[in-house]
């Protein structure tokens, strides 16, 4: 199998965990902040999604191509844009919510 093959096949794997992950998140960031903040009703991970797909449309997520990206490399990529950097925003988020 082709590793561009493998990397596509790996991402898609990772894809749902990615979706729920980043909608967890945003859930918990609107509850910590926009809540507290503006008295607007808490969202649901269902509503997070939607709300993250709607920002999606109008906010351009990265001007780099992975043309030419071997397997791996996108992968790699892919990883660090979904799942990692959630993780830390929400480390970031929880860590500021301590402040308040």
């Amino acid at each position: 199998m082709k590793k561009e093959t493998k990397g596509c096949l790996t991402i898609l794997a990772l894809l749902p965990v990615a979706v729920v992950l980043r909608a967890y998140v945003l859930s918990m960031l609107w509850g910590w902040y926009v809540v507290g903040a503006l008295g607007a009703p808490s969202l649901s991970l269902v509503q997070a999604y939607g709300l993250s797909l709607t920002v999606a449309v109008f906010v351009e997520a990265s001007g780099h191509s992975n043309k030419g990206d071997s397997g791996d490399d996108m992968v790699e990529t892919f990883i660090a844009r979904w799942i990692v950097t959630p993780i830390l925003i929400l480390g970031m988020g929880w860590a500021g919510t301590c402040l308040l």
